[in-house]
């Protein structure tokens, strides 16, 4: 059975401080951030840390975080595609982070956008395969039994129907 988190900020709180391989761009010596000691590292070497540890560090150009782990544009409309299939009556799998994947993406797409402006069309089409991937899902879901439901969708879908 799918645990459900108390609230939104919950599964954020658990999505940031989750942890992602990045690949060391450039030596590190020891580092503190938010109170935690990292380092040091060498160029070339590959760790495992908190996401939004890892976050602040590709800004500041010391480490590469790795492409598979990144929702882009191609990955978003793999799923929008796969969504918006009338042929199932199942909802397909999906990642039980999506949410606060596209949450990522769409915060990462609207920064580019202030500093390039070719960047604002993949903001907006990103806004908008989003709300069709949840109208999708919120479709499917209210026809469903709920024993299927409750095993098929992340659990922030459930957050999101159970908190309004």
């Amino acid at each position: 059975m799918i645990e459900v988190k108390s609230s939104i900020e919950d599964v954020d709180r658990e999505f940031e401080n989750s942890k992602v391989k990045v690949t060391i761009i450039r030596d590190l010596h020891e580092l503190e951030i938010g109170g935690r000691k990292i380092g040091p590292f060498k160029n070339g070497e590959e760790i495992e840390i908190s996401k939004w540890i890892s976050e602040i560090l590709a800004d500041q150009g010391i480490v590469k975080l790795r492409e598979q782990d990144i929702l882009d544009m191609g990955a978003l409309s793999k799923i929008h595609w796969k969504e918006t299939i009338p042929t199932s009556r199942q909802l397909p799998p999906l990642n039980p982070d999506i949410y606060c994947e596209l949450r990522c993406l769409i915060r990462r797409l609207k920064k580019d956008s202030k500093l390039d402006a070719s960047k604002l069309k993949d903001y907006g089409k990103a806004i908008s395969l989003s709300e069709d991937i949840i109208n999708c899902r919120l479709l499917g879901t209210t026809s469903l039994p709920n024993m299927i439901f409750m095993h098929s969708v992340p659990s922030t879908s459930v957050i999101l129907l159970t908190d309004s």
